[in-house]
This record gives C-alpha cells, structure tokens and sequence, in this order.
C-alpha cells in the first residue's frame, strides 16, 4: 500500500491483533452466510460457481490427452498445454473507483480458464481456498510481506507440493506436476518477491534460493515479482528465465500489469479509455510489469501464448 498509494499506515500491535481476529471472525461469518444462500440460490451476488471445463480440455479431448477427460482423474492426465493464471487480489481490497468495464466475469472466465491457478496476496489460508475453489487441488500457502501466496492445481493432474526451506516464510508455493506417460515432470511456483525498488537484491536472492533447490527439474513461476525492467536481464542473462510474454511475442497491448494512468482522453467510438483509480484521490499514476510468468529458456518444445485481459485489474 505504501509504494502504491504513497502512504503509511501506523498501528500498534493491540490493534493489529485486535483487528486480524476480528478480521479471521468475519471471513467465518462471511463464509457461512455465503454458503447457505448459496445452496438456495446459485446465483446470489452473482458469483458463478468454478465448476468448468479447463481450457485445456475444451473441444474434443482427443485434441488434448486422447482420453476423455471429463470422466478421468488418473494421475497420468496428459495435456498438450497448460494454462497458468497468476492473480494478485490485493487482500480482497478492491479498487476505491475502478473502470467501468471491470467486472466479476472478466475475472470468473480467466480463473476457471486455469490448469494452475497462482495467487498472491490472499487473505486466507488453504481450508478457505479449497472451499471457494472446488475443482482443484490446494497445493499449499505460504506467508509473504503482503499476506499469502496461495498455489492450485485443478483436479485430474498430478500434482504433489514441493517443498523448499524456509517453511512457512519461503519465497514460493512450489508444486511438483508429472505426467508418467511422458515420463514428464515440471515445478510450477506462486511467487509474491520482495517489494520496492530498493528491492531487487533481495529479489535476485530470493529467485536464487528457488532455483537452487529446484536443481535441475525445469521450474515455472508465475506471480507479482516486483520486478523493474532494469533487472530483467540478470533473470535473461544469468538464470536463464524469461518472461512468458516476451517469449510470445511482447504485445504492447498486454504489457502493463499496473496501470494506473489517466486513459479517458484516449476514448474512441469503438474503445473506452480506462482510469484506474486505485486508490482514490491519492493514486499514483504510472504503469509497470510487476507480474510475470517466468519460464526456464531451455525448456524444449515449447510454444507460449499470452493473454493479459486483467492487466490492470490485480
């Protein structure tokens, strides 16, 4: 909240335990509210229940794994692709004055569009998670400076939690996925890196640690890394990572994570220019890649595709 909205906020620790019980009360509450107007009505407060066909099933399987996966959840599922959605949601603190384009569909179609689902800054743990998000496994959580990151697999793919040191405060959620038929494993990670410019040592030690401990398994991670474009190299040069969007293609249109600029003036007869104002009359305007899937350069076979229709919506 600090480096976006250019504020600090002081509180003692009384109030601050004061307030994350209270906090941990009312998601309870929430829950249960939530859970038993839902089972009257699937459809209050227009939340869509995550029961879909991932995007990488869709249309014929026998596009995808040859088998029907619908009716399958073998550990040996194969996928010809694997959709990963990384979503930042701000401790479930939502824009003070948000586009009007924005919107809870937007948001439904790209995580039910996931294999891998990776969020940061979440304000619960796994039992929560694993409530709201049914169709897929809860690899783990883990504390980062700004709440949690949280990694899930859908169901149907084996996925098992890799472990790094530093136990509840490492730098990643890391989970293990094979595939035996292709005698295939890979680790795909939720990460929430270290924050600020001033930043970017910690960061690359951070990453360090991560690879170091993946040894030589191909590892995928996808989260807010804080990244600044001035340590992309290091990541290219001598890790050998490389942002997924670069990889396909480097779309302009898709390369801000963070946009808090004043877009109205851009309005056309066919485009609404957006103005994201996070934090009301106190935003900061400007426009960043803080949020990134990484990806090892010498993994082979590989063809990347791109979307980012939630780039400014975190």
């Amino acid at each position: 909240y600090e480096e976006v909205c250019g504020q600090t906020n002081t509180i003692n620790i009384n109030q601050k335990l004061f307030l994350v019980i209270l906090f941990r009360c009312c998601i309870v509450a929430l829950v249960v509210v939530v859970s038993i107007l839902w089972w009257n009505n699937p459809f209050i407060m227009n939340v869509v229940p995550f029961h879909n066909t991932p995007a990488s099933s869709q249309g014929s399987s026998s596009e995808t794994n040859g088998t029907d996966k619908s009716n399958s959840t073998d550990a040996s599922t194969q996928l010809s692709r694997l959709t990963i959605v990384s979503m930042n949601i701000a401790g479930s603190v939502p824009s003070k004055d948000p586009p009007s384009n924005w919107n809870q569909e937007i948001a439904g179609q790209a995580i039910r569009s996931a294999d891998v689902l990776a969020l940061q800054e979440f304000p619960a743990g796994v039992t929560l998670v694993e409530e709201i998000f049914s169709d897929y496994q809860a690899i783990g959580a883990t504390h980062a400076h700004a709440d949690q990151m949280v990694l899930l697999v859908r169901k149907g793919i084996a996925a098992k939690r890799f472990v790094l040191d530093g136990g509840d405060y490492s730098p990643a959620v890391v989970a293990e996925l094979s595939w035996a038929e292709r005698k295939q494993t890979i680790l795909v990670g939720s990460v929430h890196l270290a924050p600020f410019r001033e930043g970017s040592a910690e960061r690359e030690r951070q990453v360090d640690k991560i690879l170091k401990q993946a040894g030589s398994l191909p590892l995928i991670f996808a989260g807010d890394t804080n990244m600044r474009v001035e340590e992309d190299e290091r990541m290219e040069a001598d890790k050998g990572l490389q942002d997924a969007w670069k990889l396909a293609g480097s779309d302009p249109n898709t390369k801000y994570t963070w946009d808090t600029v004043d877009h109205t003036a851009e309005s056309t007869s066919t485009k609404s220019g957006s103005f994201n104002r996070y934090c009301g009359d106190t935003t900061r305007q400007y426009t960043a890649r803080y949020d990134e899937c990484t990806v090892p350069t010498r993994l082979p076979s590989t063809k990347y595709n791109h979307s980012s229709s939630l780039q400014t919506n975190r």
